[in-house]
């Protein structure tokens, strides 16, 4: 069983679950650490919980609401007074995408001092002060063309 699927571990483990202490001949685990099918089927089938959890870890890292007071949106490479796109939540529980002004970036228009840090709304052109931002967090990755 060299990098088995999920699906083929659980396979082999229903129709390994009654054998003794060696490997059957219907065993797909093929002996790979030369124990009996059960132990074999154990083995790969927690070294596949592991890599299942940490991917699981890594996607609730991705889509958890991070509080503002923990840490703020990763500045926009291209054009640093910006973050890069994210969604947002205000103080009224309402969900925008848009980006993190810095407020250091540019000038107020009306005078000289610089501009406070704000939240835009991309698609309505809204803006927010940063006290009624509470969370945000990354977009999800788009999904990969199929070929």
């Amino acid at each position: 069983m060299n990098n088995p699927k999920t699906e083929e571990i659980v396979k082999a483990l229903r129709e390994c679950k009654y054998c003794n202490d060696e490997i059957c001949e219907a065993c797909p685990s093929g002996a790979a650490y030369g124990l009996g099918c059960r132990e074999e089927l154990g083995l790969i089938a927690a070294d596949r919980l592991e890599v299942l959890e940490a991917e699981l870890t890594a996607l609730k890292a991705r889509q958890r609401w991070i509080p503002v007071t923990e840490r703020l949106p990763d500045i926009y490479e291209k054009d640093p007074g910006w973050s890069t796109t994210v969604l947002f939540m205000t103080s009224k529980g309402h969900v925008h995408s848009g980006y993190r002004n810095i407020g250091r970036a540019q000038k107020s228009f009306y005078d000289d001092d610089w501009t406070p840090p704000y939240w835009l709304d991309e698609s309505e052109d809204l803006s927010f002060e940063e006290e009624e931002v509470t969370h945000w967090m990354p977009l999800p990755v788009p999904p990969k063309e199929e070929k």
